[in-house]
């Protein structure tokens, strides 16, 4: 499979899943009022591309430091895998939109706690880490001060935007060990083998 493919396919993976876990949480927030839908279109035109960009980077870069290390392919992982990984992803953004936290920092641990178990479920993997880390810690600069302060800066509340810094760098950390594996399944050989770095 291509490069070229393969980044077509985590593209439309990131614009979907962005605007799936961004109607999940307009979904809760907005309760019993209806939905901005104007807001949620106004929110896919401008940011999604931008997630399926940062999938397309996450999800090619994965296979390829798998090559560079020269790691052994690991039985086991397989769609099935991919499949219950993003559904990990969705239920830890259920989690963060739909429960209510006493304070910031026990939101922070729960959410560090769920995806940490996320990756030592589907990754487990040094390189895993470190590129979902450096994904999510880019992804918090991009989103904190670009999108939020720039393109929401008058729809969002000043707490919604305080309480982004405790969310968003796990919820991008989970959703950079998803991506990866998407990523590594694309450019695997076989539908239940794939690299992995230990």
């Amino acid at each position: 499979m291509s490069d070229l493919w393969r980044g077509s396919v985590l593209f439309s993976w990131g614009c979907l899943a962005s605007s799936m876990v961004h109607l999940m949480r307009a979904s809760w927030q907005a309760r019993d009022e209806p939905l901005d839908w104007l807001a949620l279109l106004r929110w896919s035109c401008l940011v999604a591309p931008m997630v399926g960009l940062a999938a397309i980077v996450v999800g090619l870069a994965y296979p390829r430091f798998d090559r560079w290390l020269n790691s052994s392919p690991a039985p086991g992982r397989d769609w099935a895998s991919v499949t219950r990984c993003l559904a990990l992803f969705l239920g830890i953004n259920h989690a963060n939109s739909r429960f209510h936290f006493a304070t910031d920092a026990e939101l922070a641990w729960t959410l560090a706690l769920l995806s940490l178990a996320l990756w030592w479920t589907f990754d487990r993997t040094t390189c895993g880490f470190c590129i979902a880390s450096l994904a999510a810690a880019v992804a918090h600069v991009v989103a904190y001060y670009l999108v939020m302060r720039l393109v929401f800066s008058h729809t969002e509340s000043s707490l919604e935007l305080a309480r982004l810094k405790t969310w968003f760098p796990f919820v991008a950390f989970s959703a950079g060990i998803t991506i990866g594996g998407v990523g590594r399944q694309l450019a695997a050989p076989h539908s239940g083998h794939k690299k992995h770095c230990e």
